[in-house]
C-alpha cells in the first residue's frame, strides 16, 4: 500500500489490472468547455461506475452515440445507461455501466432539495460499489472536488488518482492531505486528453473480446471456433460459467508452472487453469474420465434422451472441486465444449443456459464445411454448494435444458449421503466417492507426483516427510474432523504444523494473527457464512471509520493464508467466502469453545456452536438458511 503521494506520467498498471476486474470507478470534473470527446472516450471505460460533474450537451450526445454490440468495451462492462436522478429509482441490467449526472441534465435544477437528494443518493451509490481506487480526472484550473472531501469526512476511503495538467495541483493535493487523513494518493500529471489517448491504448492491447474454443465434428476431428461474440453483453451467462478456450488446453510442463502458481493452487484451485494444463491434480479415480467419456459418446450417437447427470459423493473438502474441474479440462480438451461454474451467488436459469449452448452451436455450424445436422454435447461442471438446498430448482434447470434439445452431461458434487429420490431417479449416474481416506501405498505414488511440481522450486518433500505426514494425517489418527486434503494443501504450503490438528490451527490463526477487532469480527461473518456454503457480501461486513474493510481482509490473506479466504466477484457485487466450509466450521466451533474470546467479542450468552453461528448472522439482522 503506497504511504505518500506519488507522481507518474505513464498510466499506473493497478489501473489498468482493476479496470479487467471493474475494481476502480471514475469521477469528471472541471472545465465543461473543455473537449467533449475526450471525456467521453474516458468514459466509455469499463469503470464500475462514472461520476461526471459535467453534463454539458456535447458530452451527453457523445455518451448517447449508439456503440456496436460486438464492440469489446461494450462485452466487457455491457451498455453504457446515463443516470440523471437517484440511481436506487432506475433498474438497470447486471452488467452495465451507469454514468451518473451529479449536476443532472442541462436545465435541471442545479440548487433546492431535489439536486442535494440527486446528488447525495450518486455519492452513496458510489460508496457502495467497494471500489478499490478512485480516478478523478480534473480538466482546467485543479481543485478537490467538494463532494470528495464530504465522503472522505464521512468515513469513506479508498486509494485515490488525480489526473490533471495544472502545475499548482501537487501543492493542493498535499494541503488537502494534512487536513484529511488519507493514506494512499496519486498524481497522474497528464493532460486528460493525454490520459484518455494512454489508458485507451495501453488497455485495449491484447482484449479483443476473442473466445475460442476447441470443438469436435461427427468424425471426431478436432476444429476451432471463435465464440466470443455469443454471450449478451448486457445479461451475460459467462459471468456465472467459465467457457474453456483453448489458451486454457496448451499443455505444459511441471517446471513452467511458477512457484506462486503451485501454491496458489493449493490454496484455491478454481484460481487458474494453468495447474491443470499441466497435470498438477493427482488423479484419484483413473476410471472416473472413462465414465465421463462414454456417457459423452452416448450421448453423441443417442441424443438428449442421452443427458445425464454425473454425481460425485463426496465429503466436505475432499477435493471435489480440483476433481470436477479436472474432468472438465478433460473434457474440453477432447472437443466436448466445457462451461465450469464460478463461485457466484446469481445463478442463471436453464433457460439462459440453454440459450447460450444454442447459440455456441450456431457459432460452429456457420464455420465452412460444417454439417448443420451434428451437435457436439457438452459439459456442464459446478460445485458442491452451487445447487446446496435447491434440489428442486436444479431438477427445473435440468429440465428447460433438456427441453431445448441441448445434449448436455452435468457434472455435480453431492454431499456424502445421497437421498432416495436421486437413487432412484435414472437422469442421476454416480461418477466416483471421494473421500479423506487414503490407503498407505497410495502415501508414495501422491508424494512422487507432487513432488514432480515441487522439486523444480526446492520444495519437494521427503519419503520420509511423506509417510510422518500420511501417519498424523490419515482419518483413522485424526482428532476431530476428518480432513486429509485440506490438512494437505495447507502442510505443502508449510502453513502447519503437525504436532497440531488444522482445527486449531485454523482457530489460532483468527484469534491471535490479529489485534484488529473490525477485522476479526470481519473474519468471524465471513466464516459463519461460509459454514453454510454462502459467500458473505461486501455490504454485510462491519462498518469502520478506518481503511474500508474489505481492502483490510484483502491486505491480511496472506498472513492468514490458512483461513483459505477467497474473493468472490459478481457484475456488481463483491464476496468474501473461505475456500472449504470446513474452515468456517472450524473457526465457529474454536470460538465457542473459547470462553473468553468468545466473551470479548460479545457471543458470551450463545450455548451451542450452532447458537453461535445463529448470534453472528443477527447482528446484522439476517439470517441463512441451515
Amino acid at each position: 500500500m503506497m504511504t505518500a503521494r506519488t507522481e507518474a506520467v505513464a498510466i499506473p498498471a493497478l489501473i489498468i489490472t482493476q479496470l479487467d476486474s471493474r475494481d476502480i470507478a471514475l469521477w469528471l470534473c472541471g472545465d465543461e468547455a473543455s473537449d467533449p470527446e475526450t471525456a467521453v472516450a474516458i468514459a466509455r471505460l469499463p469503470w464500475s461506475v462514472v461520476l461526471s460533474d459535467r453534463s454539458d450537451e456535447g458530452f451527453l450526445s457523445g455518451l448517447e452515440v449508439p456503440e456496436p454490440i460486438n464492440d469489446p468495451l461494450v462485452r466487457r462492462r455491457g451498455l453504457l445507461h446515463i443516470v440523471d436522478t437517484d440511481p436506487a429509482d432506475v433498474l438497470l441490467p447486471p452488467r452495465h455501466l451507469a454514468v451518473l449526472l451529479l449536476n443532472g441534465r442541462n436545465g435541471q435544477r442545479r440548487t433546492g432539495l431535489t439536486a442535494v437528494t440527486r446528488r447525495l443518493t450518486m455519492l452513496q451509490e458510489l460508496r457502495k460499489q467497494s471500489v478499490r481506487q478512485l480516478v478523478v480526472v480534473v480538466t482546467g484550473g485543479f481543485a478537490i472536488p467538494e463532494g470528495l472531501t464530504d465522503l472522505w469526512e464521512d468515513g469513506y476511503r479508498t486509494m485515490v488518482t488525480f489526473v490533471t495538467d495544472d502545475p499548482v495541483a501537487g501543492e493542493v493535493i498535499d494541503q488537502w492531505r494534512t487536513e484529511h487523513p488519507i493514506s494512499s494518493v496519486a498524481l497522474v500529471a497528464a493532460s486528460p486528453q493525454q490520459f484518455a489517448e494512454a489508458i485507451q491504448r495501453e488497455y485495449l492491447r491484447g482484449r479483443d473480446g476473442s473466445l475460442v474454443v476447441r470443438m469436435r465434428d461427427e468424425k471426431g476431428d478436432m476444429r476451432l471456433v471463435d465464440v466470443g461474440r455469443i454471450d449478451d453483453p448486457q445479461r451475460p451467462v459467462l459471468s456465472s460459467f467459465d467457457l474453456i478456450g483453448i489458451d486454457a488446453l496448451t499443455p505444459i510442463l511441471p517446471d513452467d508452472l511458477a512457484a506462486s502458481e503451485v501454491e496458489r493452487f493449493f490454496a484455491d484451485p478454481a484460481a487458474s487453469w494453468r495447474p491443470y494444463a499441466a497435470g498438477l491434480p493427482w488423479e484419484r479415480d483413473p476410471q472416473a474420465w472413462e465414465k465421463l467419456s462414454s456417457r459423452l459418446r452416448m450421448l453423441d450417437r443417442l441424443g438428449v434422451e442421452a443427458n445425464r447427470i454425473l454425481y460425485v459423493s463426496t465429503e466436505p473438502g475432499a477435493g471435489a472441486t480440483t476433481f470436477v474441474r479436472d474432468l472438465g479440462w478433460r473434457a474440453a480438451a477432447a472437443g466436448y465444449p466445457t462451461l465450469v461454474a464460478r463461485r457466484n451467488p446469481a445463478s442463471p436459469s436453464g433457460l439462459e443456459v440453454s440459450g447460450l449452448l444454442t447459440r455456441l452451436i450456431s457459432a460452429d455450424s456457420t464455420q465452412p464445411g460444417v454439417s448443420r445436422l451434428y451437435e457436439v454435447p457438452c459439459v456442464l461442471i459446478f460445485d458442491q454448494g452451487d445447487w446446496a438446498g435447491r434440489h428442486y430448482e436444479f431438477l427445473n434447470f435440468v429440465r428447460e435444458i433438456a427441453r431445448s434439445g441441448r445434449r448436455v452431461c452435468i457434472v455435480l458434487p453431492m454431499g456424502p449421503q445421497v437421498g432416495i429420490d436421486i437413487l432412484s431417479d435414472s437422469r442421476f449416474v454416480e461418477l466416483a466417492i471421494l473421500s479423506h481416506r487414503i490407503e498407505e501405498p497410495d502415501v508414495q505414488r501422491l508424494g512422487r507426483h507432487l513432488n514432480r511440481f515441487l522439486a523444480p522450486h526446492n520444495s519437494a518433500r521427503t519419503t520420509q516427510e511423506w509417510y510422518a505426514f500420511f501417519n498424523a494425517s490419515a482419518v483413522q489418527n485424526t482428532r476431530g474432523v476428518a480432513a486429509f486434503w485440506i490438512v494437505l494443501s495447507f502442510w505443502l504450503q508449510r502453513q502447519v504444523d503437525l504436532n497440531e490438528t488444522v482445527e486449531s490451527r485454523v482457530y489460532r490463526a483468527f484469534r491471535d494473527q490479529t489485534d484488529d477487532v473490525e477485522l476479526k469480527s470481519a473474519l468471524l461473518r465471513i466464516a459463519a457464512f461460509s459454514s453454510v456454503r454462502e459467500p458473505l457480501p461486501d455490504e454485510l461486513l462491519p462498518d469502520t471509520e478506518g481503511w474500508p474493510i474489505a481492502d483490510r481482509v484483502e491486505d491480511s490473506r496472506k498472513e492468514l493464508g490458512v483461513l483459505g479466504l477467497i474473493r468472490v466477484r459478481g457484475e456488481t457485487d463483491r464476496y468474501w467466502a473461505m475456500a472449504h466450509s470446513l474452515l468456517g466450521r472450524f473457526v465457529i466451533n474454536g470460538l465457542f469453545n473459547d470462553y473468553a474470546t468468545r466473551e470479548a467479542l460479545g457471543f458470551a450468552k450463545a450455548t451451542t456452536s450452532e447458537h453461535l453461528r445463529q448470534h453472528v448472522y443477527r447482528n446484522r439482522e439476517i439470517r441463512l438458511p441451515c
